[in-house]
């Protein structure tokens, strides 16, 4: 019966053992000068121009090193569906089946240096969250810019860090209806200004770009990874 005592309480001590560093484990808010930081700073800037396409392109995939291939995976984009996408294999036609047909024959993604980039991990589950600026050219010769916020959770898989889950919207109007029953409209129509404002220097600069490199994938991707720090 002793031994029978000893061998349970050999048994917990082990088990506790084990479980220790999963119950220490917290959720870290990354600091900017920290490796894990700095390595999805430089892989968000870069998966957002991968999805810059221009009208030359047939092949719409760039961003797929990026994405986790599991087909269980849920993508939201800012354009319909709303039940979003599920896995790669379907997201990767975001472009072909939604984004073309809705007559955006060409789109840069900017990421925007406005401070909104924010990161936490958890074990080996990092999410992170961050503006960007889709300026999209349609049938016509009309360009316009989207102003999006995203949030991203990456895994790691293969020894590397892809995108498992992600969801991006357009922010308000100011000067739409929902803006005009926020409570606190004064406030969130200062933070819209200011975000509208950047997105105007954005764009300015990157016209300058697109007069250079007519829309190619190579300029545009360098430029995005050194864009302009405002």
């Amino acid at each position: 019966m002793k031994d029978c005592i000893k061998g349970l309480i050999a048994s917990v001590f082990l088990l506790l053992a084990i479980i220790k560093p999963v119950l220490s484990e917290e959720v870290r808010v990354l600091k900017e000068g920290s490796e894990d930081y700095q390595t999805i700073l430089k892989m968000t800037k870069a998966y957002y121009a991968a999805w810059s396409y221009s009208q030359k392109d047939t092949v719409y995939d760039q961003a797929g090193v990026y994405y986790s291939k599991s087909p269980n995976n849920v993508y939201w984009d800012p354009l319909p569906p709303l039940g979003g996408h599920r896995g790669w294999g379907e997201y990767k036609d975001v472009i072909e089946n939604v984004w073309l047909p809705a007559g955006m024959v060409a789109a840069g993604i900017l990421f925007s240096h406005d401070g909104s980039f924010q990161a936490w991990r958890y074990a080996d589950v990092i999410w992170t969250t961050a503006n960007c600026i889709v300026h999209g050219q349609y049938k016509g010769g009309i360009s316009r810019t989207m102003p999006c916020r995203g949030t991203q959770v990456w895994t790691i898989e293969g020894g590397k860090w892809v995108i498992s889950h992600e969801h991006f919207s357009a922010t308000v109007n100011p000067s739409g209806k929902l803006f005009k029953v926020a409570e606190d409209k004064k406030q969130r129509s200062d933070s819209n200004a200011e975000f509208n404002k950047l997105s105007d220097a954005l764009v300015s600069e990157w016209s300058k770009v697109m007069a250079i490199s007519g829309f190619r994938n190579d300029i545009i991707f360098n430029y995005v990874q050194h864009s302009i720090a405002l």
